[in-house]
């Protein structure tokens, strides 16, 4: 099996990898300057009305070798 389907898509993946990588979180408004887990949860959840869990985060950002 192949596990349990991905929330967002491919496409939707990669606008979070343009939103963040480069760029300041205070540039969408919040108010610390470094991009935790659970900032780029936030902005996912505002922009795609989505609610994921920060492994799910952790996870996507792992494939988008946004990683510290």
């Amino acid at each position: 099996g192949t596990g349990r389907p991905r929330t967002l898509t491919a496409t939707q993946e990669q606008r979070v990898m343009r939103w963040v990588n480069g760029k300041n979180p205070m540039q969408y408004g919040f108010d610390f300057g470094l991009w935790t887990r659970n900032l780029v949860r936030e902005l996912v959840r505002q922009r795609f009305d989505v609610t994921l869990s920060l492994a799910s985060i952790g996870a996507m950002l792992a494939r988008l070798n946004l990683t510290p």
